[in-house]
């Protein structure tokens, strides 16, 4: 018998040394894995909206520089050109001229101007750009500009010529109404969510408003310690996913990529603060619950000792699985979102095809060729047409402006097979005309991924169902009361001891409310007739117990209660519950 005694101290000590390292180590592994994790999901996420983002300003200034190049190759336009051009007086000449380039003001081109052979105006049609507050030239053959007057336009000037010889110019400027609706719409995707567009200028560089700053700015390619910005590498023709400082100095997320070749770069970029956001609330909760847990543990170690190494055995091979487990959801995870493809789809209000982006032609496994005029609900089964041009048909006829989140649908390619997709709805006016956008996400992987995260989840559940009942188990009542007196936590002994219902302590009541009061010294008279409830600060004289305790009289049960308080850093309290009604009796 001595030798156990002389050891177990030193067991003891032992044995909670390493539930206090095992919970520390668990506790930085969580939190190190939830923030790798929220740093894979949110890169993955950024470049794959930066990726489409990219494509979609690229598509529409190419689309704005062929519309002009397809002015200057009608034959028509080319003839009454030189008419004008050889007879300047000609008043009806000139007029037919006018109502040929007016011709052409339809969709995104605002504005038309003719030049002759000489250089010289010939006509204007539309309303120019007169003073742009920025002007970025493009990568382009002729003369191809990029410019912010309360809105993006491009300007495109093309040669007119006529077998092999130039015989004027064309000037055209467009709006580009889906790269502006991104830079508005950037914080959809969070709060500091901002999506930049910028150009090379000098060590410096020009960038349009953005959602965050709705001004022409001109910030420097490299921060004041020489570290280059996100948009430094986008110039540089490098793609890729980065968290460091900002123009404004602040410590974001970004993603970055160059568009196309048009000496452009693009940044899609949050807040580091807001992406460890959700991870900080979820410690808020989780650190408090893990310091009284292995409060508890350490102060029933001493009579616990084989049922707690168990426990621990068991914690720690749970700890294991729990991390393999986080790993292959993370894995999953990226393996979903590499998957993704988002693709943009134009319409007309009437459901017919007008434009579709690389990714929506690579979803569909259609040539642009082919897509382009066909009738949008040929993009779904049979069975949904009707539904879907009901749909189309009652978004047209909404009078003011929509933007639909994702709505899951059924799609069809076209080899005939079926895939279920996110579909979000949203309309733009272009030239006086009312379009619908359709961005289309293939979710087949993530909804089978939904499945497996559910039945992980219910695997967590029956865990933490099992940590319930060793909890209600310990034989003496467990409290855990906050700064505010608030009862937050309790095993069932609490109420058989306490005789109060389930039903009222899960509300979270205060002491007082469930009829636990504080004595001043001396009020305490074991033989008297006390009210339900009342405590003690201290010991009725003759009572002996090696720990500071209050003592609570139930005259129902005519039983005394010894509680045990610990008070922890924030203020909260762990209070353990036994009965002790022979202290009294020896009394």
């Amino acid at each position: 018998m001595p030798h156990p005694k002389i050891h177990q101290p030193r067991i003891v000590l032992i044995a909670g040394t390493i539930l206090i390292v095992v919970t520390l180590l668990a506790g930085v592994t969580v939190f190190a894995v939830m923030q790798r994790h929220a740093e894979a999901l949110l890169s993955k996420s950024l470049q794959l909206s930066l990726q489409s983002r990219v494509q979609l300003t690229e598509t529409e200034i190419r689309a704005g520089f062929d519309r002009t190049v397809l002015v200057s190759t009608r034959p028509l336009m080319t003839d009454q050109l030189q008419l004008v051009d050889a007879r300047a007086d000609d008043t009806a000449a000139r007029n037919k001229l006018d109502a040929v380039a007016r011709s052409f003001l339809q969709q995104e081109v605002t504005a038309i101007a003719l030049y002759g052979e000489d250089g010289q105006e010939l006509t204007r049609v539309g309303v120019f750009a007169q003073q742009p507050e920025l002007v970025v030239p493009l990568n382009f053959p002729g003369h191809v500009q990029l410019m912010w007057d309360g809105q993006l336009l491009l300007r495109a000037v093309v040669e007119i010529k006529k077998e092999g010889r130039v015989v004027g110019k064309v000037m055209t400027e467009s709006s580009l109404p889906v790269t502006m609706g991104m830079l508005k719409n950037a914080r959809s995707l969070g709060e500091t969510g901002e999506q930049e567009l910028c150009a090379p200028f000098g060590l410096k560089m020009q960038c349009f408003p953005t959602a965050l700053n709705p001004k022409i700015f001109t910030p420097p390619q490299r921060s004041p310690q020489g570290v280059r910005l996100p948009m430094t590498h986008a110039f540089e023709g490098d793609t890729g996913f980065v968290i460091t400082k900002d123009y404004r100095h602040q410590e974001v997320a970004a993603a970055y990529a160059p568009v196309g070749d048009l000496g452009l770069g693009m940044v899609l970029k949050m807040d580091r603060v807001e992406l460890y956001a959700p991870v900080w609330m979820q410690l808020r909760y989780l650190i408090p619950l893990l310091a009284g847990v292995l409060i508890i543990a350490l102060l029933l170690l001493r009579w616990r000792l084989t049922p707690l190494v168990l426990r621990l055995v068991r914690s720690e091979a749970e700890a294991r699985e729990m991390s393999a487990s986080l790993r292959d959801s993370e894995m999953m995870s990226r393996s979903i979102t590499e998957s993704m493809a988002e693709g943009v789809i134009t319409t007309t209000t009437e459901n017919i095809v007008l434009e579709a982006n690389a990714a929506a032609l690579r979803l569909f496994g259609y040539e642009k060729s082919e897509l382009i005029g066909r009738d949008g609900s040929e993009l779904v089964p049979e069975r949904h047409r009707r539904q879907h041009k009901d749909t189309t048909a009652a978004l047209a006829a909404q009078p003011e402006a929509f933007n639909i989140p994702g709505r899951e649908i059924r799609s069809l390619r076209k080899d005939g097979s079926e895939f279920t997709a996110s579909a979000s709805f949203s309309d733009v006016q272009v030239g006086g005309r009312r379009l619908i956008t359709v961005l289309i996400v293939d979710i087949t992987e993530r909804k089978r991924a939904y499945v497996e995260l559910r039945a992980l989840n219910q695997q967590l559940d029956a865990t933490t169902r099992l940590l319930q009942t060793t909890f209600n188990s310990i034989s003496q009542g467990i409290l855990m009361v906050d700064a505010d007196g608030h009862i937050r936590a309790f095993n069932l002994r609490v109420c058989e001891l306490l005789e109060l219902p389930q039903s009222l302590l899960v509300t979270h009541p205060t002491l007082h409310e469930v009829g636990l009061y504080q004595l001043e010294k001396g009020d305490f008279d074991p033989d008297a007739s006390l009210l339900d409830g009342q405590v003690v600060r201290e010991l009725p004289s003759g009572c002996q117990s090696p720990y500071p305790a209050l003592y609570l009289r139930k005259t129902t049960a005519g039983r005394t209660l010894e509680v045990k308080s610990q008070t922890l850093p924030d203020g909260s309290m762990v209070r353990t519950i036994a009965d002790v009604s022979d202290y009294v009796q020896a009394k």
